[in-house]
């Protein structure tokens, strides 16, 4: 008998996750929701533009309240009309919370019950335990990508599976290619408009600055959405870079090239497994950095850095990202001829500690699914 889902996933990150979802449930679940271009590759039933949930932080948050209010609602009436057997959320995690929070009352007060479970956990290692009991309260299972996450739930309250990370089981191991005379420089700036509009000129500048003094073939990859809006920018700095697009593009610079300029995000850990040197920056609202800096528990947000406890990759934030700093450090990067072999150890290092004993990322989750699903 196929099983009826509800899906919902808010950026690129997630939509990758819940593709793989998607697949480890292939012939036995009709799945329905919001979501990007992969899972509707995979059969998604719904017609709703997934980018509305792409809010980044507190400011913008607040800004499109009442349209995320909204939105919400909708989708919580979308589900009761369904009244699917299972409901996942795939990361979003302050929208999923809610809407978790209010999908449970309305199926408490139309009397009908449906599992409720969320993929990738609150960050509660890096901020702490605030969420933690609201996640025990409106879910009923969780699938961890971080092995350091499964003890920090109550097990009685909310079953928590650890599955691994998508990118752990697709990186081979690094096969790089030689050291070259003329450096290549990969920049990415970030998925969200947001992103590429704060740091991207930034990081222009900063080519600018070292191309001034030496030969540097520089690269930037995004995903296609943001392609006009880089192209808009990387034109009007002068700089000459070749914009590129899409996942095998990013893999294939992760081996050509010999350092990155990145966002801080998820691509630092795929960047790391594919044992790709480079340094990340960010750069938020004001405010919202101010209450980061009160809240995280952690000494920097790069996830290779946290996940091993120790640099990967060193992090610039807020006043230090500027063009002097980090083009000052690109460059003392750049002749460390000992840099390559310290990133490939680390690659090895985060593959081992980020893979499941499953042969592959669907394989994990299936496993993990029909776990939850006896319990």
């Amino acid at each position: 008998m196929t099983q009826l889902a509800y899906i919902l996933a808010g950026e690129p990150s997630g939509d990758k996750i819940a593709a793989a979802l998607m697949r480890a449930c292939k012939g036995t679940t009709e799945f329905h929701g919001i979501g990007g271009p992969l899972m509707k590759a995979e059969g998604l039933g719904g017609d709703r533009d997934y980018t509305a949930l792409q809010i980044m932080g507190l400011a913008e948050a607040l800004h499109n309240y009442r349209a995320l209010k909204q939105l919400m609602q909708q989708l919580v009436d979308e589900a009761c009309a369904l009244r699917p057997d299972v409901i996942y959320t795939i990361d979003a995690k302050a929208f999923s919370l809610r809407f978790a929070k209010a999908l449970r009352a309305r199926m408490k007060q139309e009397g009908w019950q449906a599992k409720l479970v969320h993929v990738v956990a609150p960050t509660i290692w890096a901020y702490g335990a605030g969420r933690r009991h609201a996640f025990e309260n409106s879910f009923d299972a969780l699938l961890c990508l971080f092995p350091m996450e499964m003890g920090l739930f109550d097990k009685d309250k909310l079953t928590t599976k650890f599955i691994g990370h998508p990118a752990a089981y697709q990186m081979a191991y690094p096969e790089r290619e030689m050291p070259r005379e003329n450096k290549r420089l990969l920049l990415l700036p970030g998925s969200r408009a947001s992103e590429i509009t704060s740091l991207l000129p930034i990081f222009l500048r900063t080519i600018s600055k070292i191309q001034g003094d030496r030969a540097l073939c520089v690269s930037l990859v995004t995903i296609e959405r943001q392609r006009a809006l880089a192209e808009k920018l990387v034109a009007a700095s002068g700089v000459d870079i070749a914009v590129i697009t899409g996942q095998d593009a990013l893999n294939q610079a992760f081996q050509t090239h010999d350092l990155m300029l990145a966002a801080s995000g998820t691509v630092t850990l795929e960047a790391a497994l594919a044992g790709m040197p480079g340094l990340v920056a960010y750069k938020l609202n004001p405010l919202v950095a101010g209450l980061m800096r009160m809240r995280f528990k952690q000494k920097d947000p790069v996830l290779p850095n946290i996940i091993l406890q120790k640099e990967i990759y060193p992090f610039f934030f807020q006043s230090q990202v500027n063009e002097q700093t980090l083009s000052a450090q690109i460059a003392t990067m750049l002749d460390d001829g000992d840099l390559l072999a310290k990133m490939t150890a680390n690659a090895r290092e985060l593959k081992e500690c980020l893979t499941n004993s499953a042969p592959s990322f669907e394989d994990a989750i299936a496993s993990a699914l029909n776990k939850i699903n006896k319990a």
